[in-house]
């Protein structure tokens, strides 16, 4: 009688001990901000007046724009350099 009863807890320990508990922790999101210096997209602001625009004045005012596009595409692909570096170090 103690052989069996000595065999059924060696089986019930047994059994506890091969399938212990899991724990599961839930993964903490990884973010990251982009710095503000960044995002450099100049505005034109001060708009000539297109009834008295002289050719002179739509020169001057279309190399401004190619400027102020040539530093935004410069600041987006900035922007988009620092998001692939982030992402490799968050894996």
């Amino acid at each position: 009688m103690k052989l069996i009863l000595l065999s059924a807890m060696a089986l019930a320990l047994a059994a506890c001990a091969s399938n212990p508990e899991r724990l599961l922790v839930a993964p903490k999101p990884k973010t990251f901000e982009v710095p503000e210096e960044l995002f450099n997209c100049p505005e034109l602001k001060d708009w000539p007046n297109p009834k008295t625009l002289t050719d002179g004045q739509i020169a001057r005012l279309l190399i401004k724009l190619t400027n102020n596009n040539r530093t935004c595409k410069l600041s987006n692909e900035a922007i988009r350099a620092y998001i692939r570096k982030q992402k490799d170090i968050i894996g």
